[in-house]
């Protein structure tokens, strides 16, 4: 059946997608403030904060996506959904980003970050060729990964910055 569109619902839509997109420059823009100032509270560098606490803010709406596709049998558009973010963040985000201002100091992150995603794709890859599904004990394995991985980040920015936290023990 086609459904027609009536005038009002189409300004409706466009008007709620006008606003939507105003609250969400508006809440990018106090995300960023106040991500700075917990860093400067904390004395923990910016680049962590960003690391942890921003990536799994900006993660709870996928996950939350996720798991409705997942209990309504959508398994495709859980893994699609979880595939087209990461190729998403790791080139469109990214790349605008460094258009807007050039991305400094961040080689060793990056190596860090890009032999996790490595070891991460080929774990997952295994997993997936083994059973074709995802079962409890893996998504364990997945999140113990990334528990790791952020344990690794605190160790590398504790050394690189000269053991900052050493006076938070």
């Amino acid at each position: 059946t086609t459904e027609t569109l009536s005038r009002l619902k189409v300004v409706l839509t466009v008007t709620f997608f006008i606003a939507s997109l105003f609250l969400l420059f508006y809440s990018a823009d106090y995300t960023v403030k106040y991500a700075e100032l917990l860093s400067i509270d904390f004395n923990f560098p910016p680049i962590l904060i960003g690391l942890f606490l921003v990536a799994l803010g900006t993660s709870l709406p996928e996950l939350s996506f996720n798991m409705q596709a997942v209990l309504k049998g959508h398994k495709d558009m859980a893994l699609g959904d979880t595939i087209g973010s990461v190729v998403a963040n790791s080139t469109l985000v990214l790349g605008v980003t460094a258009l807007i201002h050039p991305i400094a100091n961040g080689l060793f992150l990056f190596l860090i970050s890009s032999i996790f995603m490595i070891i991460i794709a080929f774990l997952f890859a295994t997993m997936m060729d083994k059973g074709e599904k995802l079962n409890w004990k893996e998504g364990i394995t997945l999140v113990m990964f990334y528990a790791f991985f952020i344990t690794v980040e605190l160790y590398i920015m504790n050394i690189r910055n000269g053991g900052i936290w050493n006076d938070c023990y």
